[in-house]
């Protein structure tokens, strides 16, 4: 209780909770018996992002610990952090399963882009094969003006959009 921030709350009644606590509580109360199989669902749903970290922490730790947890979440960001392998459902449908990052890169471009100042900011991508050997991007680099790297994996926000045809409720 103390670690979910509800330590001070224990003598109040659970009707007297916000979203948030009786989030953490149902957290709280599904550890109490140290099972081997854990069903979450959307655990850190009406948390800041303290007590989120707070909360994807204990789960990692249960995680690590050897135990199976079943996490149902729209919260991508959460998923990918925290799942060895993720599963997208739609309309009862088991549309794709596989890890994070294997995902990212299947769906994701072999590029990285460059964001650097010239004259405001400039935005540049260049392909994955090569890159080494590329001038125009060792220029770039050696120029001292690059503000922002990065590689063009596909979150699964993305993926699962283009797997499912369908946003995130």
């Amino acid at each position: 209780m103390g670690r979910m921030g509800l330590g001070a709350y224990m003598d109040k009644k659970v009707e007297t909770y916000s979203k948030g606590m009786k989030t953490r509580l149902s957290l709280v109360r599904s550890l109490l018996h140290d099972p081997a199989l854990l069903f979450l669902d959307e655990p850190t749903n009406g948390l800041d992002p303290t007590l989120s970290r707070t909360v994807c922490s204990l789960i990692s730790e249960e995680r690590d610990r050897g135990k199976t947890i079943f996490l149902t979440t729209h919260d991508m960001s959460t998923a990918a952090a925290l799942c060895d392998r993720v599963g997208f459902l739609t309309d009862g449908n088991l549309a794709l399963v596989d890890t994070p990052a294997d995902l990212a890169l299947r769906f994701g471009k072999r590029e990285v882009h460059l964001e650097y100042r010239s004259d405001g900011r400039r935005t540049v991508s260049f392909p994955m094969p090569g890159l080494a050997a590329n001038d125009e991007f060792l220029r770039l680099l050696r120029s001292g003006r690059v503000e922002t790297m990065h590689s063009a994996e596909a979150g699964l926000g993305d993926i699962f959009r283009k797997v499912t045809g369908r946003n995130l409720a």
